[in-house]
């Protein structure tokens, strides 16, 4: 995927059928472009509905739009060793806010990377044994039942000041009329970004 292409795409997108389902693809050509391709494997696990084969794409927030796994993941494992983080995506223009969604996906999967086609944000956050043996607690209840609890309420708000982006690219501005102005530098940080993402290594 390159620079034109990828702009050709999104404003088609935009043209034609704006909805986030249309990035998917974009955003998989991209990462497949990248050195470490070979290490990785994304899936679409969107549409989704929980299931015993589907327990481990299930995080607090649901299912994400896609998963980063590792090529030796099976569908019938029991735990997270081989998922490395996942892909959020909203329609192309649409605000990514900082959400209960965004931190119940980090909170779960701890690498989120967030694009809504213009902006590019990288989240990557590690939780230390207390928290992550209290997280696979509530993990096990939310599978059965999506009521999360008012510890998990309490444990969500603790934590939102303390995860911030680990970066953020934007490849347009618009002038004062108004006008997209595509950003080739802002395209090059943003390739240089994704290649230095190592989703298989751990704190």
């Amino acid at each position: 995927m390159n620079f034109e292409n990828y702009i050709r795409e999104v404003e088609l997108i935009i043209k034609q059928n704006n909805v986030e389902i249309e990035l998917y693809s974009l955003i998989k050509d991209i990462i497949f472009s990248l050195s470490y391709s070979s290490k990785i494997s994304i899936r679409n696990v969107s549409v989704r509905r929980r299931s015993d084969k589907s327990k481990l794409f299930y995080g607090m927030a649901g299912f994400p739009d896609l998963i980063i796994l590792s090529p030796c993941f099976k569908s019938d494992e029991i735990n997270k060793d081989n998922i490395y983080g996942v892909v959020e995506a909203k329609a192309v223009g649409k605000d990514i806010l900082k959400t209960s969604q965004l931190i119940g996906h980090i909170i779960s999967y701890n690498r989120v990377l967030y694009t809504n086609g213009f902006k590019w944000i990288y989240y990557e956050y590690f939780f230390n044994e207390e928290e992550m043996k209290f997280i696979k607690e509530v993990e096990k209840k939310h599978y059965k039942n999506s009521d999360l609890g008012d510890d998990y309420s309490s444990f969500h708000t603790g934590i939102i000041d303390k995860i911030e982006s680990k970066w953020e690219i934007s490849l347009i501005d618009r002038n004062i009329d108004g006008k997209m102005n595509w950003s080739r530098k802002e395209w090059n940080k943003l390739i240089n970004k994704l290649e230095n993402i190592e989703w298989w290594c751990y704190e």
